[in-house]
């Protein structure tokens, strides 16, 4: 499985691994901040700087309390957007449903299935939804397994963190691009074979540029391409084996510009790739099914 190779994903360390909240990393400026007082306290003999560092164990110890009990009892979710192309953006939404202390800020951090951070939302559950963009610069499939919560507590002195298992698939089709090295099998012009004008439909990356009704464009200030009814031309297979002279990436975008074609066109196809074959069919639920199966082909073009 593809899973966004060489994006600028991190491991940051403390990456929380278990389901019981633990003590986050930047506790360490507190707990500094705690020994100059006990240090200072019997050093000097202070009794103000005992009583000061009793005051910030006793705040700590109820923020602590406060942030573990929440982080057992929050139940959080990240649903993905419908599949995209590389390049966009993804907006991740992520449900908090928190009935400890639903007025309080908490950070949800989604962690991919190689330990990689995708960034990190704050926000209050009681406001709604959290919500992360992620940037999708190349195809693959990316899951989410778990999501990395913090809680600093409501004095903010001992954050806490925890991981919650989420499942979520993020599907990044790839570019429809075509490459001026393969020869381009030019669709026929529907008007000029005789076909019947039946309407218009929004413009879908891949369509032929001369189907583009501009006139009718400008009315709706959208892109629409003409649509014609008759027979649609011979059904073929686009194969990855029959694209020389393209690095293997730049073959599935190709062919993801073959898709968006034919689809567009209404016409029936099949996908041939290392990793396996599509039969032929038509529509717009076949296109998906080949769009993924690109998303999803191993990196290399090997299966």
């Amino acid at each position: 499985m593809a899973v966004f190779p060489g994006t600028p994903f991190s491991v940051p360390r403390g990456t929380t691994r278990g389901p019981r909240p633990r003590a986050a990393p930047e506790t360490s400026a507190f707990l500094a901040v705690l020994a100059a007082v006990l240090v200072a306290a019997i050093g000097y003999e202070s009794s103000a700087a005992w009583l000061f560092g009793f005051i910030l164990v006793c705040l700590a110890g109820i923020g602590a309390g406060e942030s573990i009990r929440r982080l057992r009892r929050v139940a959080v979710d990240v649903h993905a957007p419908e599949p995209l192309r590389a390049g966009d953006t993804a907006q991740l939404t992520i449900p908090v449903r928190d009935g400890t202390a639903p007025e309080r800020t908490i950070a949800a951090t989604p962690i991919d299935a190689r330990g990689r951070w995708l960034g990190t939302a704050t926000g209050v559950p009681d406001e709604g939804p959290l919500s992360l963009a992620v940037a999708c610069p190349v195809r693959g499939v990316f899951s989410i397994g778990r999501l990395r919560l913090a809680d600093a507590g409501p004095l903010g002195l001992l954050p806490f963190v925890a991981a919650k298992p989420v499942s979520a698939e993020l599907i990044v089709w790839p570019r429809a691009r075509r490459h001026a090295s393969v020869p381009e099998d030019p669709a026929p012009d529907a008007s000029e074979a005789g076909y019947l004008f039946e309407g218009h439909r929004r413009y879908r990356p891949g369509d032929p540029l001369h189907r583009v009704d501009w006139k009718a464009s400008a009315r709706v200030e959208r892109p629409l391409v003409k649509v014609f009814a008759g027979q649609p031309r011979a059904p073929r297979v686009f194969a990855h084996d029959e694209l020389p002279g393209l690095d293997p990436e730049a073959r599935l975008e190709h062919l993801a510009w073959l898709v968006d074609r034919a689809a567009s066109a209404s016409e029936a196809f099949g996908l041939r790739l290392p990793s396996g074959e599509i039969p032929m069919s038509a529509g717009e639920r076949h296109r998906r099914r080949c769009l993924t199966a690109l998303a999803r082909e191993p990196a290399g073009g090997r299966p």
